[in-house]
This record gives structure tokens, sequence and C-alpha cells, in this order.
């Protein structure tokens, strides 16, 4: 495909104005192949971030317009009718926060938005939705935030407890507030003791407390069991396919805050290189495999590969290209007729939003 990311990236923001209602907020999916029942409050978190980076680098007002009114829903009543966690579903059998992940989505917007258009309200709201998130020492996660304020228990999914520490760090450092950064720094400290290899390079999408049966399960079967217990519970395809966006919350921290302590932990180190060097091996993982799939058609991994690569390349022993990475999230999934980031995939609404995590492979 003849186009650049950042030109994909600009059509895609002038694309998206077209789209964005009255109130500020975007068109909501349905969080692709989980088939939630989704707010705006996701889709505009994204969308914020494509139109701020657009208006930075264009210089165009409209988009800065845009940027500030889907900002300007996130920070209203809809989007947090109890003053305090954003509404990002609704759910009988789910939490209406989205866990940890869909509040993270949202203050990654706020902290990015906010930073750009020097908004104080949005790192405001930022910082407020971030504080009132508790860290359950015991467990050494974070906990989730309900809707109406109440604590809920800690979500062990990796992916998820990685990017809220990510965002927990940024915010913390740069509004100086050491009550998001020790719980966020020992986060990252400690959480590969936690985590389940499935097999090399491969961690289970779940992380294991004491509880977890995996840890156990895994020292009492032979080798064949193991793989066949893990494939049957599809604990494998929601780890192949969360591995790049794991990897997107390490490079995302990495970038705010490169100086950390913890990155050069030898075993942080080798964990990363491990996870990568399975992924570049098995090139183009899961290209165009079906629409429902959680890699390509909903978590974008041309981008966070190319992103992680960006970030922690030089872990690697031989040099790979981000670009061969970009190129096919390009070739197969963007519609140069619409602009958008929607094709081959069972949720274009949400493919199209995510389209924001190219920014941070762009010079803005």
């Amino acid at each position: 495909m003849n186009i650049s990311l950042e030109s994909a990236l600009l059509r895609s923001a002038r694309r998206g104005r077209t789209l964005q209602r009255q109130d500020g907020a975007m068109p909501a999916g349905h969080n692709g192949p989980w088939f939630d029942r989704d707010t705006p409050v996701r889709t505009t978190a994204h969308w914020a971030v494509q139109f701020a980076v657009a208006a930075r680098i264009t210089g165009d007002a409209r988009l800065q317009a845009a940027a500030g009114e889907a900002c300007a829903y996130l920070l209203g009543s809809e989007a947090r009718p109890e003053g305090h966690a954003f509404l990002c579903r609704r759910s009988r059998l789910k939490d209406d926060s989205n866990n940890l992940v869909g509040q993270a989505w949202a203050l990654e917007a706020l902290l990015t938005v906010g930073t750009l258009m020097k908004d104080a309200r949005c790192l405001d709201t930022a910082l407020q939705v971030a504080l009132e998130h508790r860290f359950d020492d015991s467990l050494e996660l974070w906990r989730r935030l309900e809707v109406d304020g109440r604590q809920g228990p800690a979500p062990t999914t990796l992916n998820q407890q990685i990017f809220f520490s990510s965002v927990a760090l940024a915010l913390g450092r740069l509004l100086n507030r050491p009550e998001l950064v020790a719980p966020a720094e020992r986060f990252f400290t400690t959480f590969l003791d936690k985590v389940v290899q499935l097999s090399p390079g491969l961690p289970h999408h779940k992380l294991a407390p004491l509880s977890h049966p995996a840890p156990r399960l895994r020292d009492l079967l032979s080798p064949v069991l193991w793989r066949e217990v893990v494939d049957r519970f599809w604990w494998r395809r929601q780890a192949v396919g969360y591995a790049p966006f794991i990897l997107y919350g390490l490079a995302w921290a990495h970038r705010a805050s490169p100086q950390e302590r913890f990155w050069s932990s030898s075993a942080l180190q080798g964990w990363i290189r491990d996870l990568l060097a399975r992924l570049i091996a098995a090139f183009p993982y899961g290209y165009m495999e079906s629409s429902d799939s959680y890699r390509w058609a909903y978590n974008p991994v041309g981008l966070e590969v190319a992103f992680a690569l960006a970030q922690f390349g030089e872990l690697l022993p031989t040099e790979e290209s981000p670009q061969r990475w970009i190129a096919k999230q390009l070739e197969g999934y963007y519609d140069l007729d619409s602009g958008l980031l929607s094709l081959n995939t069972g949720d274009g609404v949400i493919l199209a939003a995510r389209l924001y995590e190219a920014v941070w492979l762009l010079d803005f």
C-alpha cells in the first residue's frame, strides 16, 4: 500500500471529524471479539488522541477543536455519571468500568491531550480517577474502581495491570504524585513473579496469585497434557492475541519514563526479549486469520510490535525493522477509500479508533 503511516493517520483524523457527535462523542463499538455493549467512552478516548496529534502535526484548528470536544465528552456526566470511574460498558455479567483497561484508555487520552493542549481540566480529572484506584499491597496489583466509586477486586489480567501501571506511572511522574509512582514501580518490579509461562515467550493471559490453578497444573502434568489443557481452555488463543498489547503497555511505560530503575533488570529485559523474539519468529503472526481474531483485526499487532521494537529493539540479537509490521497493518486493514483502519475486522468502529496507537511511532 502506497501510503505512509503519518498520511494514514491524518486522513483518518479528518474522516473521524465527520463521525463525531455534537456532544463530542464518537461511535461506540462492541469491544471486538468480546461483544460487549460499549459506551462511546473508549472510542472517544482513542479518537481524542488521533485528533490532538493530527492537529499538532498539521496545525489544523478543526482537528484541535475535535480533540477538545472529545475530551469535553470524557469530562462530562455521561462518561462519568457518578463522578468516579468512567462508564465504559453496560453489562449484566461484567463490571461497567471495563476493569482496569477501560479506565487506562480514558486516562491515556486525558493525559495525552491535556499535555499537548495544556488543558488542566483533562489532567485534573485524570489525576482524580487514577488516585481513586487502590493498590492491593498483598497481591501487588491494582484494584478495579467501580462506576459508583466502590473498590472492586484486583483483576489478574496481565495486559490490564501492565497498561494501567504504565499510565499511572506517567501521570505520577508528570504531576509529581509519588502515591501513583510508588505502586506502579512496585508492580513493575514484582509482576514477573506472578506470570505463568504457557511456553517460552508466551505468558498466560492471567497473572497467578495464590489461588490460580495454572502453576500447579503445569507442575503436575506432562508437557503433552499441559499443552492439551492450554489449548482446550483457550488459554493459548488469548495469550497469542494479547502478547502484542502486553508489549504495547510496556513500550508505553518506557517511552513515558525510560529512566526507571526496573528497566535495567536482567529478568525483565530477558522476558521482553523472549516475547519479542517469539513474535518475530512467527511473522506475520496470524495476519488476516479471521475477522473475529484477537490479533490484527482487534489488537493492531503491526502497530504494537512496531512500537515495541522502537522502544526495545536493542534487546534483540539482530535488527528487526518496525516498517514491515506497519506495512502489514496498513495493507490488510486500512481502507484507502474511507480513510479508516476498518477492513477485515468484526468491529471496524473499534479498529478504526485504534489507529491512534500509531501516534507513538510519529515525531510530534
